[in-house]
């Protein structure tokens, strides 16, 4: 899914529950565009905000507490929730990555 990975010149600094990490590698996640890439990453995180420029995107939390990305060709990406409380999607479940709402 991500094509094109290679470095720049920014080295931004990301802060998570797993600590410091750094970055100069970007690749091209298909139908979403630029992403940081890290090799020892285990996640893309996405902005909602930048999904819904391109795709549907719906949410029921009555039906299936999910939300839904409806892509090209008539596949649609699931995202449900963790137990911590974000919002996922698992290659091992055959569908794709992250979305958390940022600013």
């Amino acid at each position: 899914m991500l094509s094109d990975v290679h470095m720049i010149s920014t080295w931004p600094k990301v802060y998570s529950t797993g600590g410091l990490a750094c970055t100069n590698q970007i690749g091209c996640l298909l139908g979403y565009g630029w992403v940081w890439y890290h090799p020892d990453g285990i996640a893309n995180i996405l902005s909602l905000s930048r999904v819904i420029r391109s795709n549907q995107v719906s949410f029921d939390s009555v039906a299936d507490n999910k939300s839904h990305v409806y892509l090209e060709k008539g596949r649609v990406q699931v995202f449900k929730m963790s137990p911590q409380g974000l919002y996922y999607s698992s290659m091992l479940e055959d569908e794709g990555t992250t979305l958390i709402n940022t600013k």
